[in-house]
């Protein structure tokens, strides 16, 4: 007599989820907006570049601005943080912000509405810019960013999008990719400042 083992009876499919994954959101009423997801906002003093950019919101000021040049943008990241159109900085534009211990969501909030015109105060108090990056190196990176979110796009149309996931780990993997692509072309400066941790 032949056995066939089975994991469940077949026509017993209750419409149980498998254990394997991790668990997902509850389902929202049909017609329901789906809940908006909130962007951790960075309340300590923005020091390396990645930081900056995760700041500006990169992909979605790329999503804003497609068909601009990449060199524009990064010139008017530039400017926002502090530099000049010309690609030097302006003296005064330096940086405010202390390390804060115990700073309650409402005071960081309203420290980020009041400086939204003045981004080059969210550095590192007395640094500015020039003191993070060079606008080489920030065009450079908005580059690659650029070259990466045209790349996934054109994968997404293809075959579908892999689902959501958080901002700021979707940039630092970016930032990864793009030292790897330095390291290789021999710019192991550019490839040292992406690698160190935020």
């Amino acid at each position: 007599m032949k056995f066939n083992k089975l994991a469940q009876m077949p026509g017993l499919d209750m419409g149980m989820p498998g254990m394997g994954g991790p668990p997902t959101a509850p389902m929202a009423a049909p017609g329901a907006a789906p809940a908006a997801t909130t962007r951790e906002e960075i309340g300590s003093p923005l020091r390396e570049l990645g930081q900056i950019l995760y700041d500006v919101d990169i992909e979605t000021l790329l999503s804003q601005k497609i068909g601009s040049d990449t060199s524009q943008v990064a010139q008017d990241i530039w400017v926002m943080y502090g530099g000049n159109i010309l690609g030097g900085i302006d003296e005064e534009k330096t940086g405010k912000r202390t390390d804060k211990q115990n700073v309650s969501p409402e005071d960081e909030e309203s420290e980020q509405e009041k400086t939204e015109d003045s981004r080059w105060e969210r550095l590192p108090e007395g640094q500015n810019i020039s003191d993070i990056t060079s606008l080489d190196e920030l065009e450079a990176t908005v580059q690659g960013i650029a070259s990466d979110l045209a790349a996934k796009k054109k994968k997404e149309q293809a075959g579908g999008g892999a689902g959501g996931g958080m901002p700021m780990a979707s940039i630092k993997l970016q930032l990864i990719k793009l030292a790897d692509r330095y390291d290789s072309a021999g710019r192991y400066s550019f490839a040292d400042i992406l690698e160190r941790p935020f």
